[in-house]
């Protein structure tokens, strides 16, 4: 028997669901290349749950009843606790806090789950990345000297990732969908993801080509169930042999592990380079471990300890400060403590924990584990766009319809019975 639900009041949520979702797939877009918009898309959110009493009750009870918004939750309230030790000043301290706010979209999010919006969601990614994937292409052979596909994102980084996130999209949906399609849609689809992955591997950064990895290893875990160990060991060689044989990914790999040989040998002086300042800065980053172990340097003074550390122990491009040790790991336990760093891993272990094993699932898997691998390189669960795919679209898609008290109402959800 259907609840006796006011009219208007079933048309308040939907308002209010509809506008939020609309909001977050225009986010998926904009933070390919407008910081700006990004903000600006965050604060039309903010007033869309402040002005939404069943959003507001819907967040509220996720929080009690999913393990992980919990400990998320708890990681918050540790970061915090820390502003009250360490040197930084007071604006540095609430300047790192608030660098954390895009964890919040981890709890609205939470709100907004269905499964057709799932779809929804993976179709705009998978449309927007095959059309900027054309566009690198494009834009590249228009160049007066052709030197690969163009760079048309915030970094090559960034570009690399999302065009990885849109061929496993692009794959998910093939997945769910395979026997309804007709044959040649699964062409297309099938193409098109291939189009993807040929422009993350055309193009230079290397942690798309981890994060795709990544992704088509647990794609591929559920693709075929009774050879998932056989294909996935299977892609995941294929890959590594494509990294090391084409003429573009070879040559960045070869150069990160020439910087880092150079750097590690006594004598030599190399000059400034992307893999060589990691190498010292992860060294740096764990003799401040070592000295504040359990509470770290505290939220914002990671900065001033690091400098102290750096500058004691070498000159030149070596002493320079420096806000991100650019391994997030690192980063959290020498900020925060081990302490912190433990809540997080905790958090993230939690994520694994009971969703139940689909192609729609499978997405947010490749997420979490993708920028898992990527963030020992880089600060990837903080930053502007890699940190926001995690934490809008990790819940979206490993959350389910049954883990919630308050299920959402139209366009993309079923009004409750």
């Amino acid at each position: 028997m259907r609840a006796n639900i006011p009219l208007r009041s079933i048309g308040e949520r939907v308002s209010a669901t509809e506008a939020a979702r609309v909001l977050l797939l225009i986010e998926l877009v904009v933070i390919t290349f407008s910081p700006a918009l990004v903000n600006l898309v965050e604060f039309l959110l903010i007033l869309v749950v402040a002005s939404s009493s069943h959003l507001r009750k819907t967040i509220i009870s996720s929080c009690k009843t999913y393990l992980p918004a919990k400990i998320l939750l708890a990681f918050f309230f540790w970061i915090v606790l820390s502003t009250f030790w360490g040197d930084a000043s007071v604006d540095a301290r609430l300047h790192e806090v608030v660098s954390w706010r895009k964890i919040f979209l981890f709890f609205l999010v939470m709100a907004l789950v269905s499964d057709d919006f799932k779809i929804v969601m993976l179709r705009v990614i998978s449309i927007f990345g095959v059309a900027c994937a054309v566009a690198v292409w494009v834009i590249g052979l228009l160049n007066d000297v052709y030197e690969g596909p163009a760079v048309i994102m915030r970094s090559d980084v960034v570009q690399g990732i999302y065009l990885g996130l849109s061929s496993l999209a692009i794959l998910c949906l093939l997945g769910t969908n395979f026997s309804e399609l007709p044959g040649r849609s699964r062409i297309l689809m099938s193409v098109a993801a291939l189009f993807l992955l040929v422009t993350v591997f055309s193009s230079t950064g290397r942690s798309g080509y981890l994060f795709t990895m990544v992704g088509l290893c647990c794609f591929s875990w559920i693709a075929i169930p009774k050879y998932r160990l056989f294909l996935t060991t299977s892609i995941g060689l294929t890959f590594v042999t494509l990294i090391l044989l084409v003429p573009t990914t070879a040559d960045r790999f070869e150069n990160a592990l020439s910087e880092i040989a150079s750097v590690t040998d006594g004598r030599q002086d190399p000059e400034f380079s992307s893999m060589g300042v990691r190498i010292v800065m992860w060294d740096n980053t764990l003799d401040m471990i070592g000295d504040k172990p359990l509470l770290g340097s505290g939220a914002g003074s990671f900065e001033d300890d690091y400098g102290k550390v750096a500058q004691a122990k070498a000159t030149g491009w070596r002493a320079k400060r420096s806000s991100d040790p650019h391994q997030q790991y690192l980063h959290i336990a020498a900020e925060f403590g081990l302490v912190g760093l433990g809540i997080f891993l905790l958090f993230l272990a939690s994520l694994l924990l009971g969703f139940k094993l689909t192609f729609i699932s499978i997405f947010g898997m490749s997420i979490l584990l993708g920028i898992s691998a990527t963030s020992f390189f880089n600060g990837h669960f903080s930053s502007l766009v890699e940190g926001r795919i995690f934490w809008i679209l990790t819940p979206l898609f490993l959350l389910s319809l049954n883990e919630m008290k308050y299920v959402e109402t139209p366009p993309f959800g079923k009004i409750p019975e």
